[in-house]
């Protein structure tokens, strides 16, 4: 399955860029609830869309994860496929 490993390489490259961009989004969930000190917000959020490094790190993290959705849902219907003919 050409796909899979796709998803996969994909994944595996991209994933520190997500949990990054997911924690700062975590984070920044909670600006006005005065947790942490406006200067971080301040920090957090260029760095959650990756300003902070460059502009084009924010777009190869973006398209990274449309790809990793799109292939997920190929994935999972190219198995669900495979299950309903296996049970026939």
């Amino acid at each position: 399955m050409q796909i899979r490993k796709v998803h996969r390489t994909i994944g595996i490259c991209l994933a520190p860029f997500f949990i990054v961009t997911a924690l700062c989004g975590l984070l920044l969930l909670f600006r006005n609830a005065g947790i942490f000190d406006p200067s971080l917000r301040e920090f957090l959020r260029p760095l959650h869309n990756w300003e902070i490094i460059y502009f084009y790190v924010g777009s190869v993290v973006a398209l990274g994860l449309t790809g990793m959705a799109i292939s997920g849902v190929i994935l999972f219907l190219m198995i669900r496929k495979a299950m309903k003919k296996k049970s026939q």
